[in-house]
């Protein structure tokens, strides 16, 4: 059995192969000659026919009617214009027997000449060849016309077969190209087919083996395509330029035939090349930079600004060579090398000095990567787009320091919120806590018939105080929910005009005993005229509410308060000053932050947020909401637009 297999195998190997040789015939060396052959004969079929429609459209033939008599009309007018002229030199040397001479030579049957009153009589000429007359003319080619003030007649023979001239070669030519003017188009049809044909099948089996059928490098391809593309453009510039300067014909058609050649073996080599993919990687450029790269070797972005330099030196050393060897003169030749060397004297310096910019800013962005926040480009020297690039990157690498100070002073503040929140939860909570451990006790106490009135009284003063500390917790937890509103911006408004004066009124009745508790005296300066504002009356009186506890809380007893409302500039200013405490350290920015306070022991009242929250609902409001600190004077003007009265704007509709 497994004799069997392997023969079965061997066979089932021989038949594909066989089909591989079937299926690549056309890669046969004998196929493939044959298939250029009959490329390039459809190719020369093709051109011919494209001339031969060129020509025959040029003399009008393709006229839709009488285009053969029109067009021999119109080239025999011409021919007997020219034969005119000619008699006419002949006439005015006085050689007459000469001009009879040259239409005997032509297909001229009469010609006569007659000068008008402005002429000499020296061109009254006529000729007759036998058996015409004066009296007898032929009537088929008769051509007439006026010349420079002589009347000319031209009579041509009617068959035209006497002598073999202009006229002849003219009717033959035309005749045939009439004949066959429908044949040259079908003919350019079926060429061009056959070429786009015969092309493909020839570009198909390019560089493609009759073995196996596929594509296989050559002696050709195996040569650089940068060095082969080199040579082949030295070649066609000395070929095109022998065919200028050549003076025979023969040169002429030998400098052609071989720049043809060249042409076509080029274009068979980068088909082959493209076939292969590998024409980038067939380069010695990619061969050499791939040399550097293996050698792990680092070039500078100078040297590489060098190299390229270098490079480009000698490709155009090797133009202007290669232009000189078509040109041929000396003083050409090294005009030519001087205007390079002047160019490059000036694009070098400029290139390089670019390119060490560049490097600088390289150098500026590795480190800003490594984290070097703090190296900042020298601008000296820079210009153009390269210096507002290195003022960027200088810019970038304080915004990095910006930025990471401003995550670390966020850092801090989580820190310190976490710290802030469980201090200020703790303290009512632990009062809550133990106050409710000794109404217990009391309790307790109470029960066993003791003192009873005793009891009774400390478990009303810890009742106040558990009430007090309760109190506090829940402002607390209500601030903390005002924040979080205020942060997820889902505050809710419900805006309308708002009397400031009469807000400011109910509040300071709210802080009147608590002001007094403090000394503290309170001068307001609200104007008899009522002035609106549209706004929120639950958040704004929280903001006026959350700034007059902090006037209570942080101000100096026995001091005064000054509390303001007045009109600037179509906007209403609610100002409130007040003697803090203590010297106010920190700036009005900070004040405004949640759970910041002047008082860092945090011996005072409060828990950081009233001012925090005035600010974000006021910003909520559409208002504007400003601290000013001087030592200890604390200030805050809030400002909101001007609206009109209730009945101003009611008379208005």
């Amino acid at each position: 059995m497994n004799e069997e297999n392997i023969i079965e195998t061997e066979i089932i190997k021989e038949k594909n192969i066989d089909k591989k040789v079937k299926k690549y015939w056309l890669a046969h060396p004998v196929a493939k000659v044959l298939l250029f052959a009959a490329s390039a004969g459809a190719l020369a079929v093709l051109l011919f026919c494209i001339a031969a429609i060129l020509d025959i459209g040029q003399n009008g033939l393709y006229r839709p009617e009488n285009a053969l008599e029109r067009t021999l009309e119109e080239h025999f007018e011409d021919n007997a214009e020219r034969n005119v002229r000619t008699v006419k030199n002949y006439l005015s040397m006085d050689m007459k027997e000469d001009a009879d001479y040259f239409l005997k030579e032509r297909n001229i049957a009469a010609l006569i000449l007659t000068p008008l009153s402005s002429q000499p009589e020296i061109y009254r000429y006529s000729y007759f060849r036998e058996p015409y007359s004066a009296d007898m003319v032929p009537t088929k080619y008769v051509y007439k016309g006026v010349d420079e003030g002589i009347e000319w007649s031209v009579y041509l023979l009617p068959d035209l077969n006497a002598e073999d001239d202009a006229y002849k070669s003219n009717l033959t030519r035309f005749s045939l190209e009439y004949q066959f003017r429908i044949w040259v188009l079908v003919g350019s049809v079926v060429s061009a087919i056959l070429l786009l044909v015969f092309a493909a099948l020839f570009i198909s089996v390019i560089g493609r083996s009759y073995e196996d059928g596929e594509v296989k490098e050559s002696f050709f391809t195996k040569i650089p395509f940068d060095i082969a593309a080199l040579l082949f453009i030295f070649v066609e510039i000395c070929l095109f330029g022998v065919a200028v300067s050549c003076g025979d014909a023969e040169g002429e058609v030998i400098s052609i035939c071989l720049f043809i050649i060249l042409f076509i073996t080029a274009f068979i080599n980068f088909v082959h090349r493209v076939k292969l993919k590998n024409i980038f990687k067939s380069t010695l450029c990619y061969k050499i930079l791939a040399l550097f790269a293996k050698m792990n070797l680092k070039i500078s972005v100078i040297w590489k600004a060098i190299l390229i330099g270098a490079v480009i030196l000698i490709v155009e050393l090797f133009g202007s060579i290669c232009i000189a060897g078509m040109v041929g003169e000396p003083a050409v030749i090294f005009l030519l090398f001087l205007a390079i060397m002047f160019e490059k004297s000036i694009i070098y310096p400029i290139a390089l000095y670019i390119v060490l910019m560049i490097r600088q800013l390289f150098y500026a962005g590795e480190k800003l990567a490594e984290g070097d926040t703090d190296y900042k480009i020298n601008l000296a020297g820079f210009f153009g787009i390269y210096k507002k690039h290195a003022e960027n990157l200088n810019n970038l690498s304080g915004s990095v320091n910006n930025a990471v100070e401003e995550r670390m002073k966020s850092e801090r503040m989580k820190t310190e919120l976490i710290t802030n929140v469980s201090h200020d939860l703790k303290t009512p909570l632990t009062s809550v806590i133990n106050y409710s451990d000794l109404i217990n006790t009391e309790a307790a106490s109470f029960n066993e018939n003791t003192d009873a009135a005793e009891s009774m009284g400390k478990i009303t003063e810890y009742s106040e105080v558990l009430n007090r500390q309760s109190n506090k917790l829940k402002r607390l937890l209500d601030d903390l929910v005002e924040v979080s509103k205020a942060s997820s911006g889902n505050i809710e408004l419900v805006m309308e005009k708002l009397d400031v004066g009469t807000i400011i009124s109910q509040a300071l009745g709210e802080y009147e005993e608590r002001f007094e508790e403090k000394q503290l005296e309170t001068i307001t300066a609200i104007p008899e005229e009522n002035l609106f504002v549209n706004a929120d009356s639950r958040k704004l009186w929280r903001v006026v509410d959350n700034l007059l506890q902090n006037i209570y809380k942080y101000a100096l007893p026995s001091t005064r308060v000054f509390i303001e409302t007045k009109e600037v500039n179509e906007k209403v200013n609610i100002i409130f000053k007040n003697t803090s405490r203590d010297i106010i350290t920190i700036s009005p920015d900070e004040l405004t932050e949640r759970f910041t306070r002047n008082d860092e022991s945090r011996h005072q009242e409060g828990n950081g947020l009233g001012l925090a929250i005035a600010k974000t609902m006021t910003e909520a409001m559409k208002g504007n909401f400003k601290i000013e600190v001087d030592g200890d004077l604390f200030k805050v003007i809030l400002t909101f637009d001007k609206e009109s009265a209730p009945e101003e704007a009611d008379a208005e509709e």
